[in-house]
């Protein structure tokens, strides 16, 4: 299943290690997300490295690692989706995801709510990848993958 994954999955995997972790590993998924989301990440990382408990090496080997597993596209390469994008949300932090979205002709993994708000794109919060995937839940929000 191909998904865009918001940066907010990936701050969440990060500081709660939650089952959207697991998500990002999982082979029946396949992840894409705008470039930017790295530089995102690096703006907020001291902020990451405080909730999560987590020390700088240990974030940016876990960056590393989801880079090899999220395929991450320019804004060049789906610029031609931008304006169509632009026209079904009022929220700007939402148009390159839905652009890609709209170019790949996929869904959006996304727990934001503004994203529900348009009717053109499927979104997809953690609960109902787990449960479309049909994989159980790890006990007490455990994940079989730890840092």
């Amino acid at each position: 299943m191909l998904l865009v994954a918001d940066a907010n999955e990936l701050f969440i995997a990060l500081i709660s290690r939650r089952k959207n972790l697991d998500l990002f590993f999982n082979s029946d998924l396949e992840l894409v997300s705008p470039k930017f989301v790295l530089e995102e990440f690096n703006e907020h990382k001291e902020e990451v490295i405080k909730k999560s408990g987590l020390n700088k090496e240990e974030i940016e080997a876990f960056v590393e690692l989801l880079s090899e597993r999220i395929n991450f596209f320019d804004k060049e390469e789906y610029k031609d989706f931008i304006q169509p994008a632009s026209e079904i949300t009022q929220d700007l932090d939402d148009v390159d995801y839905l652009a890609l979205a709209l170019k790949l002709n996929c869904p959006i993994w996304s727990e934001d709510k503004h994203f529900k708000m348009q009717n053109k794109i499927k979104i997809y919060t953690t609960r109902e990848i787990i449960e479309k995937l049909k994989i159980g839940e790890a006990p007490q929000g455990k994940t079989s993958w730890h840092l």
